[in-house]
């Protein structure tokens, strides 16, 4: 008597897998056919500013990262996203283009 619904769950979740296993075939033949060669790419032409690279590094690195262990005494104007700093040496930088994200 239990052997027949066991039977149809049986049926059905071997059925399922059968369905699992041809639809990730076909992705992957399909992935295979898009593949391109990328032997004729040619490289991109950028041409970059090694002295402003070189300054904005820098900038980046001036940033002041020390925190103190007493709460009142810590500046967190300083590891805002809104300071000149940022806005100059990343001119394209938003908060809204990013996103926001505070740690600790």
């Amino acid at each position: 008597m239990m052997r027949k619904p066991l039977l149809k769950i049986l049926i059905g979740a071997l059925g399922l897998l059968l369905v699992l296993i041809v639809v990730l075939l076909v992705r992957a033949w399909r992935v295979g056919q898009q593949v391109e060669s990328t032997e004729n790419l040619e490289p991109l032409a950028v041409s970059l500013d090694a002295e402003a690279l070189a300054q904005r590094l820098a900038g980046a690195l001036r940033f002041p990262t020390v925190s103190n262990q007493d709460p009142a005494r810590i500046d967190s104007g300083a590891f805002g996203p809104s300071t000149p700093t940022w806005k100059r040496i990343f001119p394209g930088y938003t908060p809204i283009s990013v996103g926001r994200s505070s740690v600790g």
